[in-house]
């Protein structure tokens, strides 16, 4: 699974330096936050991660969550963990993200 992980992650990543400044920073902080928030939320959890809610359900409660306009990319990456069932490795996705960021200051 941490080859998935690190797929998602690098898509993200790419997607967030694409979309301009502070973006790479700032959904790597909104993918921790909503990775604590998962962990610490079965409810939260399980309505996300299993066949609770159809894929449009979630895809509209993320939708309310992330509302503003520099939300755009991270709510399309949420969106495609719903499209593919893969909810369930936010945390593994967000310990490869931040070992993304890590590597590239480094550069």
């Amino acid at each position: 699974m941490a080859a998935i992980a690190g797929r998602y992650a690098r898509a993200l990543f790419e997607a967030s330096r694409d979309a301009g400044t502070g973006t790479v920073t700032r959904n790597g902080e909104l993918l921790d936050s909503f990775s604590r928030s998962l962990s610490g939320n079965p409810d939260l959890r399980a309505f996300l991660e299993a066949g609770i809610a159809d894929r449009t359900e979630r895809k509209r409660f993320l939708g309310e969550l992330f509302t503003g306009p520099e939300d755009a990319v991270f709510l399309r990456f949420l969106g495609e963990l719903v499209e593919k069932n893969r909810m369930d490795q936010v945390g593994s996705i967000a310990l490869a993200y931040r070992r993304r960021e890590l590597a590239a200051a480094r550069v």
